[in-house]
């Protein structure tokens, strides 16, 4: 017998933020009154996270009704390649391999680490790679780019 849950699994912890980076940030995610209680797993910025990020999946039992209540930690240190426009997405799977999934998100702004954030039009921006998303500020790109503009 399968039952699946109610509603979409719910995300807790991680304050609205901002956050600063290398700051450890925890957040919980449950998926209520199913069953058998589906697995959860957490995702940051659409990529799985480090499996030793998490904790165990806890399964409570509701004894009235019979039904499971899923429950999973995650645990991490901001890093800089994490964040991308000064903002950080954390989004949790409730799922049965082939048969369902639900999901839930939660954005939360990060600072850098002397305070001020990377949102858009801000003196700092984030660029893209694959080792990471090194800091660098506008005058610095433009200097960069100038002798590809002016040959």
């Amino acid at each position: 017998m399968l039952d699946l849950p109610d509603s979409q699994p719910r995300l807790v912890g991680g304050d609205a933020g901002p956050y600063q980076l290398h700051q450890v940030v925890t957040i919980n995610c449950s998926s209520h009154d199913a069953l058998p209680a589906p697995t959860l797993t957490f995702y940051i910025n659409d990529q799985p996270v480090d499996p030793e990020w998490e904790d165990n999946d806890q399964v409570i039992l509701n004894e009235t009704s019979g039904l499971e209540t899923s429950h999973k930690s995650l645990h991490f240190k901001l890093r800089p390649s994490m964040v991308a426009d000064g903002l950080l997405q954390v989004k949790c799977v409730a799922s049965y391999p082939d048969l369902y999934w639900d999901s839930s998100d939660i954005t939360f702004k990060v600072l850098s680490g002397h305070g001020s954030g990377f949102p858009l039009g801000s003196q700092e921006f984030v660029l893209q790679g694959d080792a990471g998303r090194p800091q660098a500020s506008i005058p610095l790109l433009l200097l960069l780019l100038t002798p590809v503009f002016f040959r």
